[in-house]
């Protein structure tokens, strides 16, 4: 069984975490586990101790760093949550009936979306422990809660409230102390009144400074865990910077049939809640209702829009599933902050990869420098080679190196029937001899690393980040395996390893290949490196298929 003592000294020795991350988490886990175990008795005790922990926290986070802290201060809250939970053993919670009676997902037209927000469904009410409905039956001006009977009542709201509308998170004067406050009482209350709908998370950019980072929102709510239906921009009270004006300039809409989506602008604690749509060639927002989050009644007040933007969000999911809408931001990979790697996310038109490794960052920028006006390839928007930061950066070891990649793709489109598949073909192969000229091999081609170009109709070879100068000196152990080129694990190889991935566009295309196509297949999936043909003949022999589908 944990103690609060335990817990505490977990909590102590976690707040390491500024000079070395990866063990808080660790920390963290532990904390979990600890709190779980807590008896009702303990759980009571322990909320004004969290409390504490969760103010203490934020408020020594900064940069990056603040990432780490997030995560901490939901989980902490979470687990709070939980064992709270555990104090109403034998009370009635109707919390999940209510909820699927009333938070049914709605779409209304945008003329109608204000009243909507701000309008109760008919018979809604959410009835409070006695000592809870008194604290806010002042100041709930619409009704949405009662009081109930002492074993009969939510359960599950009550401690969303007591950790957001009641006793919401401190703040300074920096716009990361503010992080949590607008967390709690924004996306965890929309989070709450969905428990019976859809999931939704969210992504939190706190790498604003860092020119390519600045493109994406400060916050992203996804729903049903693929959309990116609401985003927020956030500032201070007095701090530089239009929240609106951000709020519309980082989206790119790349939406058919959706009507709008949902977002909002603070300023500290004054939240304006509002609605972008695509109007006149560009994305606008229209301001739906605003909400002095400093004060309780306005807290209060939120429910019922906060309530009704879930049912939104929840109509809004359905329309992009059954419409087979693309999501404007997505994470499609994280990086592991034990292994390395990257991270990569969609943002509108735009990729953006995150690499941890300085020396990483640098390889790839100077690769597309040397292919910069390759046809049919990604290409490198960042203007710079990435550089060391600054010894006294704060944030030095633990930010990512990010560049910005053009166009975003489709990569679950397919090359099919025959004729298209000659032509993603041609198009790999056009790009690749480009590079080859230049000595530069891709040697990763595979179908993962090939998509289509909506907008130009174009199949396009991404992620040149194994690439190398040809002939390379020795192998490149990270690339065997039977999708590669026999030689490029044993070691030293050159421009044949591309034309061998060629081949092997070729042989998995799942395509009934004619009997060219499969020739060039197995002359390409040669062995020996020498006794395949050249990018260039590779080129030729699939122009003269392509010219021949007609005759």
């Amino acid at each position: 069984m944990g103690t609060l003592d335990d817990l505490v000294g977990v909590v102590d020795a976690a707040e390491g975490f500024l000079d070395d991350p990866r063990s808080y988490l660790g920390a963290q886990r532990v904390l979990q586990v600890a709190v779980e175990s807590l008896s009702s008795t303990q759980a009571e005790s322990l909320l004004p101790w969290a409390r504490e922990s969760l103010v203490r926290i934020s408020k020594k986070a900064v940069g990056a760093t603040l990432d780490v802290a997030l995560l901490t201060v939901e989980a902490l809250s979470r687990r709070v949550v939980q064992a709270r939970v555990t104090v109403a053993e034998g009370v009635d919670d109707p919390t999940r009936h209510i909820l699927s009676e009333y938070a049914t997902p709605a779409v209304p037209d945008l003329a109608s979306l204000k009243e909507f927000l701000v309008s109760k469904p008919a018979g809604l009410c959410f009835p409070l422990s006695p000592a809870r409905y008194a604290t806010l039956e002042s100041h709930d001006v619409a009704g949405m809660f009662s009081k109930g009977t002492p074993n009969s009542y939510c359960v599950d709201l009550e401690s969303l409230l007591a950790l957001s509308v009641i006793k919401p998170p401190e703040v300074g004067i920096t716009e990361f102390s503010y992080i949590p406050f607008w967390n709690t009482l924004i996306h965890e209350a929309i989070k709450g009144y969905l428990q019976t709908s859809v999931p939704f998370t969210f992504d939190r950019n706190t790498n604003c400074e860092t020119q390519t980072l600045s493109q994406l929102p400060d916050y992203v709510g996804y729903v049903g865990a693929l959309y990116s239906l609401f985003r927020g921009e956030e500032k201070v009270v007095r701090g530089p910077g239009n929240p609106k004006k951000e709020l519309m300039n980082k989206l790119v809409w790349v939406y058919k049939d959706v009507p709008y989506l949902l977002g909002y602008h603070a300023r500290g604690p004054n939240v304006t809640f509002g609605a972008l749509y695509h109007g006149g060639g560009k994305v606008q927002c229209e301001d739906l209702v605003t909400v002095d989050l400093s004060s309780m009644t306005g807290r209060v007040r939120s429910q019922l829009i906060l309530f009704n933007l879930g049912r939104v969000l929840a109509g809004l999911c359905d329309l992009c599933s059954k419409r087979n809408e693309i999501s404007d931001t997505f994470t499609v990979q994280e990086v592991d902050s034990e292994k390395g790697g990257k991270s990569v996310v969609l943002s509108g038109y735009s990729v953006i990869k995150g690499y941890m490794d300085l020396e990483k960052a640098k390889k790839v920028w100077n690769t597309y420098s040397r292919i910069q006006g390759c046809p049919n390839a990604e290409k490198c928007h960042t203007r710079t080679c990435p550089r060391k930061r600054k010894r006294n950066d704060p944030d030095e070891d633990d930010r990512l190196y990010t560049l910005t990649f053009t166009p975003r793709l489709d990569t679950n489109q397919q090359a099919r029937p025959v004729p298209e598949l000659l032509k993603a073909l041609l198009h790999v192969s056009s790009a690749l001899c480009y590079a080859h000229e230049r000595g530069v091999i891709h040697r990763d081609v595979s179908w993962r690393n090939v998509g289509l170009d909506l907008t130009s109709n174009q199949w396009v070879l991404f992620d040149w980040d194994e690439s190398c100068t040809s002939p390379a000196p020795c192998a490149a152990a990270m690339l065997s395996g039977a999708c590669h080129a026999p030689e490029i694990s044993l070691g030293p190889h050159d421009t044949a390893v591309d034309v061998w991935g060629l081949g092997w566009l070729i042989h998995t295309s799942k395509v009934t290949l004619t009997q060219e196509l499969e020739e060039l297949r197995d002359d390409c999936l040669e062995e020996q490196p020498k006794a395949r043909p050249t990018m260039t003949s590779c080129t030729d022999r699939l122009q003269k298929m392509f010219a021949n589908l007609d005759g």
